[in-house]
C-alpha cells in the first residue's frame, strides 16, 4: 500500500513493553504503525474547521486518542472515534501517559 499522504504530529507516543524497551527500533520518517496518542498544539493560525480532516487521518490511521491543546483558549480536548469533548479533569490519561493539565498551563505563564 502506497502512502499517499502523511500526517505530521507535534507529540507521539509509541507503546513498548517496559520489560523490553524497543532501544533498537528503527525511528521512521513516516509512522507505519499508530502511536498510542497524539498531542496536538494548535497554533493561532488553526482553526477547528481545518484541523478536522488531521484529526480523522490520526483516527483513521489507528490512534485510539488524540489530546488537543488550545493554548490561546486555555482549553483541552480528547477526541476518540466516539467524538470529540473538552477536558475537565486536571489529568490526562493514556496509560503509560499522563499529563497533568494545571502544570502545562502553568509552563505557559
Amino acid at each position: 500500500m502506497a502512502v499517499q499522504s502523511a500526517a505530521v504530529v507535534s507529540v507521539e507516543e509509541y507503546l513498548s513493553s517496559p520489560y523490553e524497551p524497543d532501544c533498537n527500533r528503527e525511528i521512521e520518517q513516516v509512522p507505519t504503525k499508530p502511536p498510542l496518542v497524539c498531542i496536538e498544539i494548535l497554533s493561532p493560525e488553526d482553526r477547528w474547521a481545518r484541523f478536522e480532516k488531521r484529526l480523522q487521518d490520526f483516527l483513521t490511521m489507528g490512534v485510539e486518542c488524540v489530546w488537543v491543546f488550545d493554548p490561546q483558549e486555555r482549553q483541552v480536548f480528547e477526541c476518540t472515534k466516539s467524538g470529540r469533548w473538552q477536558a475537565l479533569d486536571d489529568l490526562l490519561e493514556a496509560p503509560p501517559v499522563s499529563i497533568r493539565i494545571s502544570e502545562l498551563m502553568a509552563e505557559l505563564d
